[in-house]
């Protein structure tokens, strides 16, 4: 089985090396890892010296975001099917085997291994369903946007039981602990703004909208995500 395997990451250098090994271990292997590096300072000088490849490393003029980097490794990926995984994601080394195994072998559409932490569509679901939410910036309420969507097609979901998938996933709780006022009031104000446009979106929270048509849903408010940037080393 051929597939290529995606990971977005922002200045996670510790816990993307750990990811990578933990895919690069796997018993079913990618045929390549593709990074997006939204991050300040450049990992591609730090991943040729490891040597890891094949790995492609993507990096843009700005932090794309989570939406905009999944999309774009999907892209990448095409014509192979993709897995799309959080930086902080440590796999089992049967986890990608058994996420194909439920769609080859049980014909399921979409496999959330932790969620949207780690998960897989068919390319006929990114067809039907179309790209995640690039509005939804940097990161935040995209994959329940995501979820509301395919929701509404009625497209069902494999979602694993997440006390028995094996993958472990977490950032340590001291790297917040790091962060200077002003990277706390940008977190929580874009958790803030994040909600307020899927309700703007869908017309209400999570089992509460109104709105069942996405081609009618009305345009959310615009999120400039040049106004909370820091500049301090507090990642």
């Amino acid at each position: 089985m051929e597939f290529i395997v995606g990971i977005p990451t922002v200045n996670e250098h510790e816990l993307l090396y750990k990811a990578v090994e933990s895919a690069r271990n796997s018993s079913c292997r990618p045929r390549q890892i593709i990074i997006v590096d939204n991050g300040r300072d450049s990992l591609v000088d730090e991943y040729e010296e490891l040597a890891f490849g094949p790995i492609q490393i993507v990096r843009g003029q700005r932090n794309l975001g989570v939406a905009a980097s999944w999309n774009l490794m999907h892209k990448l990926a095409a014509p192979l099917p993709i897995i799309l995984m959080n930086d902080d994601c440590v796999v089992a080394p049967n986890t990608f085997e058994k996420m194909f195994e439920r769609i080859l072998v049980y014909g399921q559409q979409v496999v959330l291994a932790h969620g949207f932490a780690c998960f897989t569509m068919k390319e006929e679901i990114w067809e039907r369903v179309g790209d995640f939410d690039e509005g939804f910036y940097p990161a935040y309420w995209e994959d329940t946007d995501y979820r509301y969507r395919l929701k509404l097609r009625e497209i069902p979901v494999d979602e694993w039981d997440t006390s028995t998938t094996g993958i472990q996933h977490g950032k340590d709780p001291a790297n917040y602990q790091k962060w200077c006022e002003h990277q706390r009031k940008w977190f929580f104000d874009n958790l803030a703004l994040n909600r307020e446009r899927y309700i703007t979106k869908w017309g209400g929270p999570p089992k509460e909208e109104t709105l069942w048509d996405p081609q009618r849903a009305p345009k959310p408010p615009y999120y400039d995500p040049s106004k909370y940037e820091c500049n301090c080393d507090c990642e």
